[in-house]
């Protein structure tokens, strides 16, 4: 039974991504042979090897092989392994957003890196992953996994929404959703209970706030709430870490701060 009512709202929650992507399919600029470009940031690189890029609307998440595609940086043609997480690309296809999620290029027929870029989302990957690690460990049973990056500074709508879909495929929870705890409340997901917290059997919420230039919050919430408070640094050469102090927060009760130290991740 509980099934039956958590497909049709998982579908709802799906559709307003699947309308981004199909707002894309217009080349943003034809060229003569046909050819569309779009400029992507690139996210994460999946197990598979697939790109996964995003735009920067609300469910503008797409994924590529690099296989298929010639790779130009700086006018030099480049093998897939010189791309890196956080690059700008512009993606050249053959002028048709196909309608998945996440989406795809039809025909896609070259990547040109645009530039380096930061790689915001592969330090906000890296929390994500280490407090699901501290906070759930290795037999969760979580099957569905929340991500609420409202209050999360720096990222594009389509980078988080590919941030997100990056994390969820990790753990292997299927296609996360997007939203806060009111939101996923009002749709059904989270039980209210009464003046408590409620509770999300097989669910758990991730939030996240604040920037990596003033520090950020994130929060692993199922029913008892774990936190992190973070601060990050670049190296020279970019590379992202993190410190954290963490609070273990059991909802109604005492809220103790617990320090959690240590060196970057």
């Amino acid at each position: 039974m509980r099934q039956s009512v958590l497909l049709p709202l998982l579908l709802a929650a799906l559709l307003p991504l699947t309308a981004c992507a199909r707002a894309e399919e217009a080349p943003e600029t034809p060229e003569a042979d046909g050819t569309a470009v779009k400029q992507v940031r690139l996210v994460d690189t999946a197990q598979d090897g697939s790109l996964i890029v995003a735009g920067e609307a609300r469910g503008d998440v797409l994924t590529l092989s690099p296989d298929e595609v010639s790779i130009l940086w700086d006018g030099v043609e480049r093998s897939p392994e010189a791309l890196r997480d956080g690059m700008l690309l512009e993606v050249g296809y053959g002028g048709t957003i196909l309608e998945t999620y996440p989406a795809q290029f039809y025909q896609p027929r070259s990547i040109t890196v645009l530039e380096e870029g930061e790689d915001l989302c592969g330090l906000y990957l890296q929390v994500l992953n280490d407090l699901w690690a501290d906070a759930l460990g290795g037999e969760s049973g979580v099957e569905t996994i929340g991500v609420d990056a409202s209050a999360l500074e720096g990222l594009s709508e389509g980078e988080a929404d590919a941030m997100a879909y990056a994390f969820g495929m990790a753990h292997q929870t299927g296609l996360p959703l997007r939203g806060t705890f009111d939101e996923l409340t009002e749709q059904g997901y989270i039980e209210p209970a009464g003046d408590g917290p409620g509770r999300w059997p097989g669910g758990a919420l991730f939030r996240l706030e604040g920037s990596a230039d003033t520090g950020f919050q994130v929060c692993c919430w199922t029913g008892t709430e774990v936190i992190w408070r973070c601060s990050a640094a670049q190296d020279a050469a970019g590379n992202w870490s993190y410190r954290t102090d963490s609070a273990a927060l059991a909802c109604g009760g005492s809220k103790p701060n617990i320090p959690k130290g240590g060196p970057p991740v």
